[in-house]
C-alpha cells in the first residue's frame, strides 16, 4: 500500500487516494480500510465493486454524483445507488445528490434514502427533484435543494401521508427554476423554522403565496427567513412578517422593507436576534435610529445609513447584546431648519470643533455595545468627504471605544483617515482581543506601511 495511505488526514478519505488503474486492486484496499471511512463520494455507477462495499461502521456522508449517461440501463430493485445506502442505513447522516436528472430516482432507491434512521441531511444539486423524492425527506430536519426544477403539484398531500415522522425544519433553496414549485414543496412541511432563498435578480421569491400561506397558518414554527430581496414588496412583506408568530432571523437585504415592514415586525422586537436590511433604500435613518433603541435582543445588525441628527436626538442605544455591528454613519451637518446643527447652535464654537462634539456623541453611543465582536463602519453612499465620515481619530473621540474589549475585527470603509501612530498604538493597546483590521489609515503610503507593520508585530492582520 502506498505511504499515503497511512496518513491519518488520508485515512477518513481513503477512496480519494486508491490506484485508480486497477478497479478491483482499489476495492480490496476500500474493503480493508473501510472501518476508516467517515465520508464517500462516488463519482458514477460504473464503478461496480465499489458498490457491494458493507459495514463502514464510520460512515456518515455519502456523495453521488451522477453522469450524464448515468441510469441508462435497466433499474432493478438492487441497483447499486440503492444498495450502497441500504448498506448503511445505520450510520449515515448526510446524503448528497449531484446532477440527478427527475427520471433518474426510482422508488426503491427514494425509499431506501428513507429509510435511513439516522438521516439528518439530503442534499439535492441539479436537474429535477421529482415527487416521487418526497419519500427520502421523511426522516430529515434539513434539505438544502440547488438548481433543480421542483415538480411538486400544489394538490400533493402532506408529507405526514407519506409518513409518521414529518420532520423538516430547515430548507435552503438556491436558483430554483420553478418559483412556484417551491411553496407547492414548502407547504408540506409544516415544522419549518428556517426558510433560505438564493437566487438570480431577475426570479423573484413567491412573497404573495408565502405571506398567504402564513396568514393561514401554514408554518407556525417559522422563525427566521433569508430571502434575496430583490423584488420584494413592503406591502407584501408586511403581510408575511405580521403571519409569523416568532421572529428571530430576518434577513432580506435588497427589498423593499419600508414603513409597513418596519410596523409589522414591530410584534418581534423583543425576539429577533439577527437583522440584515442591507440594500434597502426605504429604511431610513430614523428606523435604524428605532431599532437600535427597541431591539434588545438583537446579535447582528446590518443596515445602511444612519444621521447623526437621529443618533444626538433620539435615546440612548438598547441593543447591548450586539456581537455584529455594519452600519454607515452620517457625520454631515444638515441644511438649516430643524437640521440646523444643534452642538454648533449651543455652543457657537467653530467648525471644526463643532465637527469633534458631533462626533463624540456618536461615539458614546458605540462604547455602549461592549459585546461587540465585529464592528463594520462604512462610507455613506452619499458623503465622499472624510468631514461626513466618522473621523477615527483619539481627538475626535476615539478613546470613548475602548470599552469595546471583545472587538475582534473592526473594519472602516470610508475615504481615507489621518490616523497617525498613536491611534495605531492605543488600538493595539486597547483593543487586546483584535486579530483583522481594515481600512486606510492615512493617505501617506509610508506611513501606512509603518502603521501595518506595528498591527503585524502584535498579531493583527491588516486588510485593504
Amino acid at each position: 500500500m502506498h505511504r499515503a495511505l497511512q496518513l491519518e488526514e488520508v485515512k477518513t478519505a481513503i477512496g480519494g487516494f486508491l490506484d485508480t488503474t486497477s478497479l478491483i486492486t482499489s476495492a480490496a484496499q476500500l474493503e480493508k480500510n473501510k472501518h476508516r471511512i467517515l465520508q464517500l463520494t462516488i463519482q458514477s455507477q460504473d464503478s461496480g465493486p465499489y458498490f457491494s462495499i458493507n459495514g463502514c461502521s464510520n460512515l456518515t456522508r455519502l456523495i453521488l454524483r451522477a453522469s450524464l449517461n448515468t441510469f441508462r440501463r435497466k433499474k432493478s430493485q438492487y441497483h447499486s445507488w440503492t444498495l450502497i445506502v441500504n448498506n448503511h442505513s445505520s450510520t449515515l447522516k448526510h446524503i448528497s445528490l449531484a446532477s440527478f436528472r427527475s427520471d433518474d430516482y426510482t422508488e426503491e432507491f427514494c425509499e431506501a434514502v428513507g429509510n435511513c434512521t439516522n438521516l439528518q441531511s439530503l442534499t439535492v444539486d441539479g436537474y429535477g427533484f421529482p415527487q416521487l423524492l418526497l419519500k427520502a425527506c421523511c426522516n430529515i430536519t434539513k434539505i438544502e435543494i440547488r438548481r433543480s426544477n421542483i415538480e411538486i403539484q400544489r394538490s400533493t398531500k402532506s408529507l405526514d401521508d407519506q409518513s409518521n415522522n414529518t420532520r423538516i425544519q430547515h430548507v435552503y433553496i438556491e436558483e430554483p427554476s420553478s418559483p412556484n414549485g417551491v411553496i407547492n414543496f414548502l407547504s408540506l412541511c409544516p415544522a419549518l423554522r428556517h426558510l433560505s432563498w438564493r437566487s438570480f435578480k431577475m426570479l423573484t421569491f413567491p412573497l404573495p403565496r408565502l405571506a398567504s400561506a402564513l396568514v393561514d397558518g401554514t408554518w407556525p414554527q417559522l422563525e427566521e427567513l433569508d430571502v434575496d430581496g430583490y423584488g420584494l414588496k413592503d406591502p407584501e412583506l408586511a403581510i408575511a412578517l405580521g403571519g409569523i408568530n416568532r421572529l428571530v432571523l430576518l434577513a432580506v437585504p435588497n427589498s423593499e422593507f419600508g414603513s409597513g415592514s418596519m410596523i409589522s415586525m414591530g410584534k418581534h422586537l423583543t425576539s429577533i436576534r439577527i437583522l440584515n436590511l442591507c440594500g434597502c433604500k426605504y429604511v431610513s435613518s430614523s428606523m435604524i435610529q428605532s431599532m437600535l433603541c427597541s431591539m434588545t435582543a438583537l446579535e447582528s445588525l446590518s443596515v445602511g445609513t444612519i444621521k447623526y441628527t437621529d443618533i444626538v436626538e433620539g435615546s440612548a442605544w438598547t441593543s447591548l447584546n450586539l456581537r455584529r455591528l455594519s452600519i454607515s454613519i452620517n457625520m454631515e451637518i444638515p441644511l438649516l431648519g430643524k437640521s440646523q446643527d444643534m452642538t454648533l447652535t449651543q455652543s457657537g464654537a467653530n467648525r471644526d470643533t463643532n465637527f469633534e462634539a458631533r462626533q463624540r456623541i456618536v461615539y458614546e453611543r458605540l462604547s455602549s455595545l461592549t459585546r461587540l465582536n465585529i464592528l463594520d463602519i462604512r462610507q455613506p453612499q452619499e458623503c465622499s468627504s472624510l468631514e461626513k465620515s466618522l473621523d477615527l481619530r483619539l481627538t475626535s473621540g476615539l478613546g470613548a471605544l475602548s470599552s469595546l474589549k471583545k472587538l475582534v475585527n473592526f473594519s472602516f470603509r470610508t475615504t481615507s483617515q489621518e490616523m497617525s501612530m498613536d491611534e495605531i498604538e492605543w488600538i493595539v493597546n486597547n483593543w487586546t482581543s483584535l486579530r483583522k483590521i481594515g481600512g486606510k489609515f492615512t493617505g501617506n503610503p509610508d506611513n501606512f506601511y509603518k502603521m501595518k507593520q506595528v498591527l503585524n508585530s502584535n498579531g493583527i492582520l491588516v486588510y485593504d
